[in-house]
């Protein structure tokens, strides 16, 4: 079973909620060909295989996201919004461009999409685009849109691996990183904060989602450059944060536990759906 789903399926997100798990992603049908794919599990061993609404087979494109809120689950991707309360039955929702990320905010869902971000209450009616990054890169880097909220406020990365900062999802502004490479990764975690990584596995921290810091790591990071190996594998290096601790993976490979050391910060706001 676990050996058909690997050479089968391929998943981008996971939400955990009241005992059911989610992933999306793509199903692969022969060679080259895609169908967008939502399985379910409540143990995390057996799943089973969502039916999707026409239009969104129909595009045979992969998912890309998904966020939970009070009332919907809302997975993003190719140029449709899917929605769900109980994770069964899906509708799905056009939108005027592809989005690669989501969250929901406390309030609303906030996803990214090629030119900026976009808004909702529902997870079906949309407003934006707001423009967070003013160009897009002319040459894929490897660095997808990402999107993380504290429930208070969001950071963004775009896809020229810079980071920025919003407090309403609509206005955004660039932060100023002294890094040596683009930033890949960036979460919120309630015990450390934001966390940042960049493409050469440096740990960026921040209390305010404005000012990052550079921390100190138990490995050498790699030069600028090494890592750019395969640019169609999206965020090479990832972070996940929860049960206070804090894991940075880089290509399949788990670097380190516990990889930014405890020191007291003053956080506020509340905390939102992602890690």
């Amino acid at each position: 079973q676990w050996l058909d789903r690997f050479t089968r399926y391929s998943f981008k997100d996971l939400s955990w909620n009241s005992g059911t798990h989610v992933a999306v992603g793509y199903e692969q049908v022969g060679t080259g060909w895609q169908l967008p794919s939502i399985q379910t599990s409540t143990d995390g061993l057996e799943w089973s295989v969502a039916e999707l609404p026409p239009e969104l087979v129909n595009s045979q494109q992969s998912l890309a996201a998904i966020a939970r809120g009070e009332e919907y689950y809302v997975v993003v991707g190719n140029q449709h919004a899917v929605r769900s309360e109980d994770a069964i039955e899906w509708e799905a929702f056009p939108l005027v461009q592809e989005a690669f990320d989501i969250v929901w905010g406390g309030d609303r869902f906030v996803a990214l999409t090629a030119e900026g971000s976009i808004t909702s209450l529902d997870g079906a009616e949309w407003t934006g685009s707001h423009i967070v990054w003013t160009s897009v890169p002319s040459a894929p880097t490897g660095i997808y849109p990402r999107l993380a909220t504290d429930g208070a406020s969001y950071a963004a990365i775009g896809f020229g691996g810079k980071l920025y900062r919003s407090a309403d999802a609509v206005t955004w502004s660039a932060c100023a990183i002294d890094a040596d490479s683009q930033v890949a990764d960036v979460i919120w975690s309630h015990e450390t904060g934001w966390l940042a990584v960049t493409l050469d596995a440096q740990i960026l921290t921040s209390d305010d989602g404005t000012v990052w810091l550079i921390e100190d790591v138990p490995w050498d990071p790699s030069p600028p450059g090494t890592m750019w190996l395969d640019y169609y594998i999206p965020n090479r290096f990832r972070l996940a944060a929860g049960g206070g601790r804090t894991v940075a993976l880089a290509e399949d490979m788990l670097l380190v536990q516990d990889c930014v050391p405890p020191r007291p910060r003053h956080l506020s706001g509340r905390v939102g759906q992602r890690p």
